[in-house]
């Protein structure tokens, strides 16, 4: 079941994506879910299961993106090995319908983060005005 607003924390890490993808270039912008974690002072191995909250933060933002109808901003955090987001967020994204259950991973993510960056490039951040 969606929610249909954010935890402070998740609140926290969406304004701070929101900040990177502004001032950041489509083509060299990369945030590791690591990183991402770590800045905020969320654990994050590999082997724990803490990983797991952490996927699930990034999965509730998307979702409150995706119901605001804006694109999935948590498509710019990416493994560090290879530059893409996890298994995670393309379960996400389909189940979003966001991705079509043929697409190619690679396509979806390159047009997915054209569309954040064209969205948040020409828009400002009025989920949370009153606070």
């Amino acid at each position: 079941m969606q929610r249909e607003t954010l935890t402070g924390i998740e609140r926290d890490i969406r304004k701070e994506l929101i900040r990177l993808v502004k001032i950041g270039d489509i083509n060299t912008l990369n945030v590791t879910y690591k990183a991402l974690a770590e800045q905020f002072g969320l654990p994050y191995d590999e082997k724990d299961y803490n990983r797991n909250l952490f996927h699930e933060i990034l999965g509730h933002i998307s979702e409150f993106e995706d119901t605001a109808g804006r694109p999935l901003l948590s498509v710019i955090v990416v493994r560090i090995e290879d530059g893409f987001p996890g298994k995670g967020f393309h379960t996400m994204a389909k189940q979003q319908k966001k991705q079509k259950p043929d697409e190619d991973n690679e396509t979806f993510v390159v047009n997915e983060r054209k569309k954040v960056f064209d969205w948040w490039k020409t828009h400002d951040d009025e989920a949370f005005t009153d606070e």
